[in-house]
């Protein structure tokens, strides 16, 4: 019953509310978590100091 309900939510709630399908919110989620992750590596790998210090990631 929860999973009817959570993919109704999903997808019909936003889908009218934004007009995004729940695919295309799949591709927006994968798309931050790319981000982040990309983002984290940049602030924690040494070698890529200079690069997080032109992107504005430095301490």
């Amino acid at each position: 019953m929860w999973k009817i309900g959570f993919n109704t939510l999903i997808g019909k709630g936003f889908e009218n509310m934004f007009g995004i399908t729940k695919g295309q919110w799949k591709v927006v989620a994968v798309a931050v978590v790319v981000v982040f992750a990309l983002m984290y590596a940049i602030h924690n790998v040494s070698a890529l100091e200079d690069v997080a210090d032109q992107i504005g990631l430095d301490d």
